[in-house]
């Protein structure tokens, strides 16, 4: 029996990779055919089709009795199949006087006895204003967009949370099989903002409060396994500034300010990258924070940082003010290779 278990934490490990891997699968594209229900029902559906069916056209049937092609009614003229007794024009004459044109009446009315259907006897119709659907269908469905051959994926969503201190997993990396090293060099890029949120406990007037991050920790894992850990500087990045809050309006009970304070890079860190391998990217954010003599006023409800900002929390306060924005250009989730 321990034999038979002893590769438990192996195959653990495999489940893991595949799962992982999974997240990161890009789905091709949903077919989603338009549906003519409820606009036309069954009846003129199926209707439309057999009149459609009925036409015998030869760009549509392989038995062109009613459309032949330019050498097909040659072959029947020069064969005599074309070749009646002459009339004489006055039996023309008469004969055409006689016929009544129907051919601009689509809906005309025909029994299936005329056009050959076995079966009770029922009335066919052709309405054009009706969509052909299902008639002729050659679909493909694709399994894989062969035209994605980029070596890896990551799946980074925007303001992604880390709280102070806690270490957050900002995206996962995948490893394609059009990955061309087994060794590669990569360095992360992601746009960086502080938020804040509290309850007003008490009346008053506070100082004001500057928060700042004090360091950021970077370690990439490979399952449960430590496989990088990348330093990050902090060179570049501003401080959230100047944060007063109004406690002062009897309306304020809770205040939160969000402030993109800058863009930070990961130095180079290798990877070994065999196909189907996964790697989780995990951020940690130390805050500092002063002006702390009048926390008895309120409570911080949570301060932390955001990784790939969203333009909605570029620059946000609620209840309160705030100054410090960055003036670079933020920077999207982005890994690349040298």
């Amino acid at each position: 029996m321990t034999d038979n278990y002893s590769d438990c934490s192996a195959n653990y490990r495999v489940y893991l990779q595949r799962q992982k891997m999974q997240l990161l699968n890009i789905p091709p594209t949903r077919f989603t055919p338009i549906s003519p229900y409820p606009t036309y029902t069954k009846f003129q559906l199926d209707m439309r089709r057999k009149t459609e069916i009925l036409k015998y056209s030869a760009a549509k049937t392989n038995t062109k009795t009613n459309n032949f092609t330019k050498s097909e009614k040659w072959a029947q003229l020069v064969s005599g199949n074309f070749q009646r007794r002459t009339y004489s024009q006055e039996e023309i004459t008469n004969s055409t006087n006689n016929l009544v044109d129907c051919s601009s009446n689509e809906t005309l009315l025909t029994p299936t006895s005329s056009s050959g259907v076995p079966g009770p006897i029922m009335y066919l119709y052709n309405d054009p204003s009706v969509p052909l659907y299902n008639y002729v269908v050659n679909r493909s469905y694709s399994i894989l967009d062969d035209n994605n051959r980029q070596p890896w994926n990551i799946n980074p969503y925007n303001d992604i949370a880390c709280e102070n201190g806690e270490q957050t997993l900002v995206s996962l990396l995948g490893i394609r099989q059009y990955i061309e090293s087994d060794y590669t060099i990569f360095n992360l890029t992601t746009s960086v903002g502080i938020y804040v949120g509290g309850t007003v406990d008490a009346d008053g007037i506070t100082s004001t409060l500057s928060i700042s991050i004090s360091n950021i920790g970077c370690a990439i894992y490979y399952n449960d396994t430590v496989v990088a850990t990348p330093t990050i500087s902090l060179s570049g990045l501003n401080t959230l500034e100047a944060l007063e809050v109004d406690l002062e309006n009897p309306d304020t009970d809770s205040f939160s300010a969000s402030l993109f304070v800058g863009n930070i890079t990961t130095d180079d860190f290798t990877l070994y990258t065999k196909p189907n391998m996964a790697f989780d990217i995990k951020l940690t954010f130390t805050m500092s924070y002063t002006g702390d003599s009048d926390e008895s006023y309120f409570t911080y409800s949570k301060i932390g940082a955001y990784c790939n900002l969203s333009a909605t929390n570029y620059e946000l306060a609620r209840n309160c003010s705030i100054s410090g924005k960055s003036t670079a250009t933020p920077s999207a989730f982005n890994l690349l290779s040298k």
